[in-house]
């Protein structure tokens, strides 16, 4: 497929062009579910009338649908899109950088999505929609899997749907962590259980903040109810958790000083997300 995109880059580079930009239109509307045409003329920095002209011609294509509350894709706009989605990664040079990275940190898979969710909503959602069939594509039938907090893990739990080819009766999600004072539609509990509820899968609530004191717990640690979801949590094959930037969570979580300066010696590696171009918010650790 390479070689085969590189000729056409080299004897058809505005059909290269073409392909991205109605891609990009096509993509928008899929990620807006229902968007005027003016509002996408602005995200996408185009004007009304060149706008038009694609959304005239992926219509009559049967890839969107125009109604009087705005444009949105149909089943075989979708369809196109997934069918798609690994010549893209080509074309935006997202696979090179997917083996970079994989190389780099000595990753099984690595899946990067185009953008900066960090400002762009739509980003994100994109961000949360790989996760989700990541997620999907690893979970068994009867897997534990641990779930962290954030809006990133939320965005995956809201584009979470039922498989069609397994049955997740068995499987269970559950906290990887305890609260952190956030809100709540961002915490480790509230995630797993909507990741629970979307797929048909049982969850357990772990109900103990995040930074415990000793005493605490070993106080907590010791309840039958805590030791019973702990052991539960340990189980776990999978675990979904977001990468952010370490200095940032140290301050969130209002660590020590000596703590914080420990993690500022630690190089790099801890601060991956302000460094690098193409935010990776997503991680897939099999336990």
């Amino acid at each position: 497929m390479r070689d085969i995109l590189e000729m056409q880059r080299q004897l058809l580079p505005d059909l290269m062009e073409i392909l991205k930009k109605r891609y990009t239109i096509l993509h928008q509307i899929m990620l807006s579910d229902v968007i005027g045409r003016r509002t996408l003329a602005v995200s996408l920095n185009m004007t009304e009338r060149v706008l038009r002209a694609e959304t005239d011609l992926l219509k009559a294509q049967g890839l969107i649908e125009i109604e009087n509350i705005g444009m949105r894709i149909s089943d075989s706009g979708r369809k196109l899109l997934e069918d798609l989605e690994p010549v893209v990664k080509e074309i935006f040079g997202l696979a090179n950088l997917e083996e970079t990275i994989r190389k780099a940190y000595g990753l099984r898979k690595v899946v990067v999505v185009a953008g900066d969710s960090e400002v762009s909503p739509l980003t994100k959602r994109e961000l949360g929609r790989a996760g989700a069939r990541a997620l999907l594509h690893a979970m068994q039938g009867d897997d534990v899997v641990a779930v962290t907090g954030g809006t990133t893990l939320a965005e995956v739990a809201e584009q979470l749907t039922p498989p069609a080819n397994i049955s997740l009766k068995q499987s269970w999600f559950v906290p990887a962590r305890g609260g952190l004072g956030e809100s709540l539609e961002i915490q480790a509990n509230t995630i797993a259980s909507g990741m629970a509820k979307r797929v048909g899968a049982g969850y357990r609530l772990l109900h103990v903040p995040d930074l415990l004191g000793k005493d605490a717990y070993d106080s907590l640690v010791h309840d039958p109810n805590i030791h019973d979801i702990v052991d539960m949590i340990r189980q776990a094959r999978i675990i979904v958790h977001g990468i952010g930037d370490a200095m940032q969570m140290a301050r969130r979580r209002k660590l020590e000083q000596p703590v914080i300066e420990e993690l500022q010696g630690t190089g790099p590696l801890l601060n991956l997300l302000a460094t690098i171009s193409i935010r990776m918010a997503l991680s897939f650790i099999r336990c």
